[in-house]
């Protein structure tokens, strides 16, 4: 096996020297204080500049007040879940009170530290703006001419406190360019629709945000992912909604032409992006598309390339949504920009259905709130009959796989990867059933947490994979780092039936796993299959689902209303988790819930496990009805014993 500094290296060449360069020029421009000439520390100015809009107001019946959120006042939704009080110095983090803003004497924004104060992205949270989404949302929805005057006058004094707590370039929330980027958005949103003098005060912000995000934008190319998108695009944006400003013209050239770059290298021509996270993708797709609306309003086109992309893409999350949601696949921050309608945060029917529309495609989906997003950006919502899924959808390009076949929807992921990936989760495997998960990736919850919970779901433990002597099938680096990527191979691909290997165990352990995933009417069947070459190695596969599990015998569980039945390997043993690191999964950041899991241990040099799922029939639900839902009880530590702790994982918490 290679040394972990040879591996290091590998990796960081695999980034390419293009990124090392940017990323090494941040970093001498942060010791040098560069980005403090660049984008200096200063007083807001008072000049209204020009301003165009690029959003159109949706017609009530596609806006009805009964979706629009009654956000109480002075509380802001985090991650679309936790609601928290208004901030008054927005300097503070809300989970570890950790204030960047030093007692009121803010740093500039190179000076703070991002490793500081725990997970630095809920002292950012409400400075997205939001709030501002719902607040707005309701003004349009509202025909009372008193309450419209009200909501106004709430938001604008709210922005306003916003604006009297972060000096341009100056505190937390300057600190990302990304950041910058989103609240830009927003804030150009809800210049569409205040009225005077409300809105002067809101347009008199814009301009020091699109200087800011333009000073560091070499380093959000750098890192190859979403950043890159969403500040190039802000700048195109800007360049457009303020054509009076003196960068104006050069940030939409520059703007423009990062942008198509961007997508060049981030999407794959079948749509796959390259950050290997469905959620990540809505908010590529989102900042796809204002870049199709800009380029539509002020006739600056974009290549049919760029469209094509995100056409791929948005296709590819239509063939695996079901009733608005999909697996919650790879890391997932919470995001979900602009979100002006009515929906779910897990429902990704309105950017699929906006972009499709944008790219000249009809929405597969039948009317419903999820077009307001649609009309916002200036398309037609009439009424389509929904497209036909294919059974097969997938990405040879990004190694995404999903079968369908009747009710059932199996996701596979089978690539050897040319990207920075997030999780060590190769072969893994969601399962679904009509709209109900089955079996589920256990997503995120944080990028730092001192519990270390972030760490081991995004480890191979918190999948559905078949794990090595407690090791994940990568080495881990730094936080957002993995050594070692692994390699796959796909065997083949048909209708109702995929098969692939991956090798991410064979340098380390001499093993490769094939998984093999078919689909009929009646039943799925997943058959994994382990060659060890000798080594007498322990291997562990967890079944995690967020269904109450019952064993029925020795080979058969009942999962929720499904029957899940083992062909077993010799000398295993089978253990039901009903609580405990392995049944932890979170769909939402920040937020932690507990499921169950079924866990196989066993030895072998050549194994075949396999392992079958069907539906109860009518009568077999009503003879042996599930166990209620147990959540961890408070004194159990969290990670309990298990048959095998991954190494990276360490966290002792009670949820």
């Amino acid at each position: 096996m290679l040394s972990r500094r040879i591996l290091l290296i590998r990796t960081l060449l695999r980034l390419g020297p293009r990124a090392l360069w940017l990323n090494l020029k941040h970093r001498l421009r942060l010791k040098f204080g560069v980005y403090e000439k660049t984008t200096p520390a200063c007083d807001w100015r008072d000049e209204v500049p020009e301003f165009v809009s690029i959003f159109e107001l949706p017609s009530l019946k596609t806006l009805d007040p009964s979706v629009v959120p009654n956000l109480p006042r002075d509380v802001v939704p985090y991650f679309s879940w936790q609601l928290r009080p208004m901030p008054t110095t927005w300097q503070i983090n809300p989970k570890t009170s950790f204030d960047y803003g030093n007692e009121g004497r803010l740093r500039h924004w190179s000076r703070i530290s991002m490793s500081a104060g725990g997970d630095i992205k809920w002292a950012w949270e409400a400075s997205r703006m939001d709030w501002v989404i719902q607040w707005g949302r309701k003004v349009v929805a509202q025909t009372d001419p008193d309450l419209v005057e009200l909501y106004e006058k709430y938001l604008w004094v709210q922005i306003i406190n916003w604006k009297e707590a972060n000096s341009p370039n100056q505190g937390v929330n300057w600190a990302c360019g990304q950041e910058t980027s989103f609240r830009m958005f927003a804030l150009i949103w809800i210049s569409t629709l205040l009225e005077s003098p409300y809105r002067e005060e809101v347009l008199k912000v814009l301009p020091q945000h699109a200087e800011r995000i333009e000073g560091a934008v070499e380093y959000a190319i750098s890192q190859h992912n979403n950043h890159g998108l969403s500040e190039t695009v802000a700048l195109f944006l800007a360049g457009h909604t303020l054509p009076s400003h003196p960068r104006a013209r050069i940030w939409r050239e520059k703007g423009k032409r990062l942008f198509v770059q961007q997508v060049r290298e981030q999407f794959t021509q079948d749509g796959w992006y390259c950050q290997h996270s469905h959620n990540y993708t809505r908010v590529a797709l989102l900042d796809g598309l204002i870049a199709m609306r800009v380029a539509r309003q002020f006739e600056d086109h974009l290549p049919d390339d760029v469209i094509d992309r995100f056409r791929m893409a948005a296709k590819l999350l239509a063939g695996i949504c079901r009733n608005g949601k999909v697996p919650n696949y790879g890391a997932n921050d919470g995001a979900n920009v602009l979100a002006l309608h009515g929906c779910d945060y897990t429902d990704f029917r309105p950017i699929i259905a906006a972009t499709l529309r944008m790219c000249g495609e009809h929405s597969p989906f039948l009317p419903g709130p999820w077009d307001e997003l649609s009309e916002w950006f200036g398309l037609s919502t009439e009424e389509t009959p929904p497209i036909d899924k294919p059974n097969v959808i997938s990405s040879s390009d990004g190694g995404c796989y999903a079968l369908t076949k009747g009710d059932w929807l199996a996701t596979i992921r089978c690539h050897t990867y040319k990207d920075r990936p997030a999780h060590a989760d190769m072969l893994h495997v969601d399962l679904w059933y009509g709209d109900e998960p089955i079996f589920i990736d256990g997503g995120t919850y944080s990028y730092n947490d001192p519990e270390g919970v972030g760490d081991f779901l995004k480890s191979t433990a918190a999948h559905n994979c078949v794990m090595v002597n407690g090791e994940s099938q990568m080495i881990k680096g730094s936080r957002f780092l993995w050594l070692d990527w692994t390699k796959s191979k796909v065997k083949s691909i048909k209708p109702d039936e995929c098969e692939g290997e991956h090798y991410g165990y064979q340098n380390r352990f001499g093993v490769v796993h094939n998984r093999n995933v078919q689909l009929l009417r009646t039943e799925a069947t997943i058959t994994d299959f382990v060659l060890d070459s000798g080594n007498n190695n322990l291997f562990q596969v967890s079944w995690r689902t967020p269904l109450t599990i019952h064993q029925i015998d020795d080979n058969t569980y009942r999962v929720g209303n499904y029957k899940v039945e083992f062909e077993l390997p010799e000398f295993c043993s089978v253990e039901v988790n009903k609580s405990g690191n392995l049944c932890a999964f979170s769909e939402r950041y920040g937020q932690l819930d507990f499921g169950h899991a079924i866990t196989i241990t066993w030895r072998g040099p050549k194994t075949v496990l396999k392992t079958r799922i069907k539906p109860l029939s009518e009568r077999e639900s009503e003879l042996d009805p599930p166990e209620p839902r147990r959540y961890m009880e408070e004194e159990e530590p969290w990670p309990r014993t298990e048959p095998i702790r991954p190494k990276s994982a360490g966290p002792k918490l009670n949820p």
